[in-house]
């Protein structure tokens, strides 16, 4: 009963929590099988603001799959791969990014922005010079601000 209730708050968080971040997820493997399989039920558009353990991602993935979602063990393995790398607890996700220095690849995968937007961050800089602050960063043109600001505490200047 106790693994149901854990498993039911997680599932609930997924569908109640609303974000402006539609299907912007950073690129890597199991980000194309996330969408594919996941989206059969419902958006996935709070799972940048999530933030578990390997162990409460593979609770969730497989509680989706009890209640039908069609995907191979192969899949749901590499679902719980990504979900983990890219939104998990502990050092991997704690790690920030300086963007006075990354390349658009590190914003876009560190910071989870679009190419676009990463690539206008690294022009802005290159115009402008380093970024001192949050409200330097927020001005950069074309850059989603919702998503930096939810970003913000993985953010170093």
């Amino acid at each position: 009963m106790q693994k149901f209730a854990g498993s039911a708050v997680l599932v609930l968080s997924l569908l109640l929590i609303p974000l402006s971040f539609g299907q912007d997820l950073p690129a890597g493997p199991g980000r194309e099988t996330l969408k594919k399989v996941c989206t059969q039920c419902h958006d996935i558009d709070s799972v940048p603001r999530l933030r578990y353990s390997r162990a409460d991602w593979t609770n969730l993935v497989f509680s989706m799959k009890d209640m039908g979602a069609d995907a191979t063990s192969a899949e749901l393995d590499e679902i719980i791969d990504y979900l983990a790398k890219n939104f998990g607890k502990g050092e991997a996700a704690a790690k920030r990014v300086n963007v006075n220095t990354a390349a658009a690849s590190g914003l876009e995968t560190g910071l989870g922005l679009t190419a676009k937007e990463s690539e206008l961050i690294v022009q802005y800089r290159g115009k402008n010079g380093n970024f001192k602050d949050l409200s330097g960063l927020l001005k950069v043109e074309g850059v989603d601000a919702g998503k930096v600001q939810a970003a913000k505490d993985k953010i170093e200047f």
